[in-house]
């Protein structure tokens, strides 16, 4: 029982902060969103064959990718009845890749095909990847939490807002 409350706390903890991140009241965005310059964002284009010699890259970094082991916000039972998050995600400088943590180690289940990197001015992080179905989605460094990359189920800006989603969005596992 002290075990389910605990985690209940830390999700309500996790869901506040990912409610604080995701509306930005006093300006208005309610996406929590900070609009950059062009100039000041580098972008990776990942090629078809995802070999990093195929990079076509704006910045100077060719091994672009978003460090640590990230999860989702919504939990779930996993093995042996434990709650767990819903998944357990890494990325690579092509892919997302999803999955469940057996024995201390990353076991993947799925992965999605990223298609741009950007480093924002402030100097976080927006992912556009899509999945096998076609779906485009984002991944974008909270603006106030670094440890918190949001989630926007589109690829254009403009409808960030409609579209978060913070039981999808990840937290830094290892930083939490």
């Amino acid at each position: 029982m002290k075990k389910v409350f605990g985690l209940l706390i830390v999700g309500v903890v996790m869901c506040s902060g990912l409610t604080a991140c995701g509306n930005d009241s006093e300006s208005g965005n309610k996406s929590g969103v900070e609009s950059v310059e062009k100039e000041s964002v580098s972008t990776v284009e990942v090629s078809e064959d995802n070999s990093e010699d195929n990079l076509e890259n704006t910045s100077a970094d060719k091994d672009l990718f978003i460090p640590g082991i990230w999860q989702t916000a919504s939990v779930g039972y996993g093995d042996e009845d434990s709650m767990q998050p819903e998944y357990y995600v890494k990325f690579t400088d092509s892919e997302i890749q999803y999955g469940h943590m057996k024995d201390g180690e990353f076991s993947l289940e799925y992965s999605d095909k990223i298609s741009t990197v950007e480093v924002t001015a402030g100097g976080g992080f927006r992912v556009q990847a899509e999945n096998s179905d076609g779906f485009k989605y984002t991944f974008q460094t909270c603006e106030d939490d670094s440890t918190i990359l949001e989630y926007y189920g589109t690829w254009d800006e403009n409808e960030f807002a409609q579209t978060y989603s913070g039981s999808s969005s990840l937290i830094n596992f290892e930083k939490k």
